[in-house]
């Protein structure tokens, strides 16, 4: 049996060791645009969900973080963790509302 020229890790490599040395994630909105989505939101949910709680707590990206244009105050929407949830779980409703964008497509809730 032949062995491997890479010794195998002691343990996996976990999310929070792929981030930048400075704890946020290379596709996180910067600090500027998270205040101006929170001014934006005054705090509050803005997809008000069934399961809604009304004090938002999580940044949410419309179109996924992968595309360059996703770190904007546009992109972005400040929901409670329900309603997180939630919008990730609707699929096509989720879409018909704005909180989900396709990439090439409109980029503005309508």
């Amino acid at each position: 049996v032949k062995s491997s020229p890479m010794p195998p890790r002691s343990t996996p490599m976990k999310r929070a060791a792929m981030k930048r040395g400075n704890g946020k994630s290379k596709t996180d909105f910067s600090p500027a645009v998270r205040e101006a989505i929170r001014r934006r939101s005054g705090g509050r949910c803005e997809v008000h969900s069934q399961h809604c709680t009304g004090e938002a707590t999580h940044m949410h990206h419309r179109l996924r973080r992968t595309h360059s244009e996703s770190n904007t105050v546009q992109n972005g929407l400040h929901v409670c963790s329900p309603c997180h949830t939630y919008l990730h779980a609707v699929g096509k409703l989720a879409y018909d509302n704005g909180w989900l964008l396709r990439s090439g497509g409109a980029h503005d809730a309508g």
